[in-house]
């Protein structure tokens, strides 16, 4: 019996450990989306500069 609730305590943690990660991963994931949209207006806007210049 100790041994099964030692092994539904790892899978436990186990489990929380990975919603962590996964936790921190989003949260990485969105940071980067929101890095990529402000090189992507940058360029936008780099590009109308340079047409104006044309």
């Amino acid at each position: 019996m100790k041994a099964l609730e030692d092994e539904k305590f790892d899978l436990a943690k186990n489990i929380n450990d990975q919603e962590s990660t996964l936790s921190m991963l989003e949260s990485e994931i969105d940071e980067l989306r929101r890095e990529s949209e402000v090189v992507e207006n940058w360029d936008v806007e780099e590009e109308v500069g340079m047409d104006r210049n044309a």
